[in-house]
């Protein structure tokens, strides 16, 4: 119906009293009005009655939510044939960077419901996003869309005069601010945008609940950093932004701001980095852009663990808060109580997010019991501080970087931090002590899917130990994330943490000096300083001679052997495992000796002794079955499989392969996988199922890439798919492929094991007769200058063609 279409304010009183089956009089004593009041305005001697007189007639009639707006438009001064449209918004300054699937979200919440709350962490861009909604939307609304900034307001009393000034609702006699609000809005249609809602949170609610309950035709888009928590309301978190639109932000900020850059493919590295380390938050974007002109994007980088004294420069029209991103933090920690700002600060020592069940044993004894610390920890997501991450029916929680750094800073300037650390410490040490087993001396976990999950959290304990000179428990961490390091690949960086604690090695008992030399030793191993690996492990088998240890003798002696293996002197490394066993099968320590055996074993198969072999391997795999190790297994079946191969048995062997793989994968070992994987691809490339050996190379550089390890099992990974390349006629790949490999055992020091030399030799000599003799040389010397990391990437583009 078109608003000169209307019927008049007199017509509908009496339509409505007429409906509700009441007589003039009744009407008036139900409203407490005269009964010639409501026939004047029946008649239409009165066409605009005050609002009170309004509401009492339609609270007398009982009308319902629409009969009632009907009624308050007919009866106001605003329900004239051209109603009046206010559209009083702020404006952008600049253009919002992308948000477009947020904003069409937003947009059809509103028009399911009609109060939506943004919540979201501070400077994650709740107004700006409100503000482009409210623009897009208001020729959509008869009355426009107004803006109510709650920001400046101190005294939540003051809430309903700043509304009613942005709606421009007019003051009446004997009505409250809120009721005059009310009665002005009541028959409007229009979107109101309350923003800052958080730190006049009740006040807001009230707001609110009173404009959606008596202004039907009204809806309400807010803004806060928790939701109102009244009935009908839709709380809506807004996301950080994604990668691409992070980017794109701070390129078009960084120009703005006059930042003469060529953005090269560097530059586009360092953009990317800056917007992950600031976890996509705009404010945070925006700031870091405007400091490129005097920083440029390395500094800018390199000093984002200081970020909150960087980010300090915003424009000086922002609101204070805005101005830095200090400032937007200091804010939300205002506004929160003491518990909930003692448990945010003792939650930032968390890296990575943490379980419910951390949360007692980390943050709690003096502070709450476990169920009170939850309710806080609720109120602290409730007001977006803290963040929930919810997969297959668990829930976890994390922290924004930017606000763990705020968190942090306020943690340390307190007498708490040692005493949170050391129980962080503590708690995540045991996750990796209890329940683990000892393998070829070093530890592994129970469960390295939780070690894997936890890994930050294990770093930011490490950490911690080295600050508070905890170094003895530093080791004690170091040794037993050891089968963890080993297992999943991350060598260079369990190097660095042994190294850091060994140093203070005169401060700590010998056996723990002792037993984390042996680790180091092994670890060194694997990532190919075989150098460090010897030194270590001389070292921690003289302590242990010294001290009278058998079983630490053993150990090293063991590791000593697994050296010699790899290094390809087959001779000593038989020495020292026989060595080794000689003492260890007194005390029975049943691991040891079945790892110990194979590996006694695989020498006796490479220097042709199959029947002896076979027995040890019989022994080790009764040994393992009878502990249930599946990694254990695997191991040993892994050997087994090899020694069938060396025999000429392929299909056996690989039955054994595909077992080990099996068990190596249903154990959490990357490192194992990787082997069975590498394997499994020469014995099919030995069946002549080359497109299954190449499917099997591909996967097993694939795992090379996510370990990123420069051993010498990666250089044996692209090795051996150069060997099932070369099959393909890629010949200057395979130049390539075998110049890397053969200039990183060099620097290795790992020479090609005899029984893999005449592979090598016919690989190269059928690449060679290829490849023309002038540009053999070329294409060698280059592959000669790749990183053996450059030669995997090379190896999985080739393996990927058709």
């Amino acid at each position: 119906m078109q608003p000169n279409a209307r019927p008049g304010f007199g017509v509908l009183l009496r339509q409505f009293r007429a409906a509700a089956g009441i007589s003039q009089e009744v009407l008036a004593e139900r409203a407490g009005l005269s009964r010639r009041g409501i026939a004047d305005l029946e008649r239409g001697a009165r066409n605009f009655p005050y609002g009170d007189t309004i509401r009492r007639l339609a609270d007398a009639l009982d009308l319902a939510p629409d009969e009632r707006a009907a009624l308050l438009a007919a009866g106001s001064r605003q329900s004239s044939p051209e109603p009046e449209k206010r559209t009083l918004l702020p404006l952008a300054l600049s253009w919002l960077v992308g948000r477009e699937r947020e904003i069409s979200e937003i947009q059809l919440l509103l028009k399911s419901g009609r109060l939506l709350t943004l919540t979201g962490a501070a400077g994650i861009g709740k107004t700006r996003l409100a503000l482009e909604v409210a623009h897009r939307l208001q020729h959509q609304y008869t009355h426009g869309v107004a803006f109510i900034d709650l920001a400046p307001l101190s005294d939540p009393g003051l809430l309903p005069q700043a509304a009613a000034i942005a709606v421009g609702a007019r003051e009446q006699k004997d009505r409250s601010v809120l009721q005059a609000l009310q009665d002005e809005l009541g028959a409007r249609e229009m979107l109101l945008i309350i923003d800052n809602c958080e730190h006049v949170l009740d006040a807001s609610a009230a707001l609110a609940d009173g404009l959606v309950r008596n202004c039907p035709r009204i809806r309400i888009l807010a803004t806060s950093r928790e939701g109102m928590r009244i009935r009908g309301e839709t709380v809506w978190l807004v996301p950080t932004l994604r990668s691409e639109e992070a980017n794109q932000l701070f390129i078009e900020r960084a120009q703005a701001a006059d930042a003469q850059l060529e953005w090269s493919d560097e530059d586009t590295k360092y953009v990317v980095d800056i917007c992950r380390r600031l976890d996509g938050i705009p404010l945070a974007i925006e700031l870091a852009a405007a400091r490129v002109p005097s920083l440029g994007l390395s500094q800018i980088s390199a000093r984002l663990t200081e970020r909150l004294r960087i980010l300090s420069r915003g424009s000086r029209l922002d609101s204070p808060r805005h101005q830095t991103l200090r400032a937007a933090l200091d804010w939300s920690y205002a506004l929160l109580d003491d518990q909930e700002r003692q448990l945010l600060e003792r939650l930032s020592v968390f890296a990575g997010g943490w379980n419910p069940e951390a949360l007692a044993p980390v943050c709690g004894s003096d502070m709450a019991d476990s169920d009170d610390l939850i309710d806080v920890l609720v109120g602290l997501v409730d007001k977006s501080l803290v963040m929930t991450d919810k997969r297959d029916g668990t829930t976890r929680y994390r922290l924004l970087e930017t606000i763990r750094e705020y968190a942090s800073e306020r943690l340390d300037a307190s007498a708490q931090a040692p005493v949170v650390r050391r129980r962080h410490a503590v708690y995540f040490r045991s996750l990796v002590e209890t329940g683990g087993v000892t393998r070829r001396g070093v530890w592994y976990a129970p469960d390295m899917d939780l070690v894997r999950r936890e890994h930050d959290n294990m770093r930011a304990a490490l950490s911690a130990l080295l600050s508070l000179e905890d170094f003895g428990d530093g080791l004690a961490l170091c040794r037993a994330l050891g089968g963890f390091r080993l297992g999943q690949g991350y060598l260079n960086e369990g190097d660095e943490w042994l190294r850091r604690f060994l140093s203070h090695a005169e401060s700590m008992p010998w056996i723990a000096v002792a037993e984390g030399l042996y680790t180091a030793g092994r670890v060194a191993e694997y990532r190919g300083a075989f150098d460090a690996a010897r030194s270590d492990l001389v070292r921690s088998l003289r302590l242990a001679r010294e001290n009278g240890s058998t079983n630490h003798q053993v150990r090293a002696l063991f590791g000593l052997g697994s050296l010699a293996t790899h290094l390809g002197d087959y001779t000593q490394a038989r020495a020292y495992f026989q060595d080794g066993l000689s003492r260890e099968r007194d005390h029975r320590i049943f691991p040891d000796v079945a790892e110990a055996l194979v590996s006694l074993a695989h020498i006796e198969s490479m220097q042709g002794e199959s029947q002896l072999a076979v027995a040890h391997f019989e022994e080790a795999i009764a040994i393992e079955r009878q502990l249930g190790d599946a990694w254990g297994q695997a191991y040993v079946l892994n050997d087994l499989s090899q020694h069938a191969r060396n025999n000429g048995e392929l299909e056996r062997a690989q039955a054994l392969e595909e077992e080990a793989h099996a068990l190596w994968v249903q154990s959490g070992s990357r490192m194992g996988e990787r082997a069975a994987l590498l394997n499994l691809s020469v014995i099919t490339f030995e069946r002549a199922d080359v497109p299954r050996a190449r499917e099997l190379a591909l996967q097993t550089l694939r795992l090379c890439q996510e370990i990123a390890d420069a051993s010498a099992t990666t250089v044996r990974c692209v090795e051996v798919a150069s060997e099932i390349l070369q099959a393909s006629g890629a010949s200057e790949t395979v130049v390539r492929l075998e110049a890397a490999a053969s200039a990183q055992r060099d620097a290795l020091g790992a020479p090609t094991p005899p029984n893999e030399r005449a592979e090598r030799e016919r690989t190269q000599e059928a690449a060679a007769s290829a490849v023309p003799p002038p540009e053999f040389e070329r294409v060698w010397q280059q592959g000669h200058m790749l990183s053996i990391h450059d030669a995997v990437e090379l190896a999985v583009a080739e393996l990927m063609k058709p």
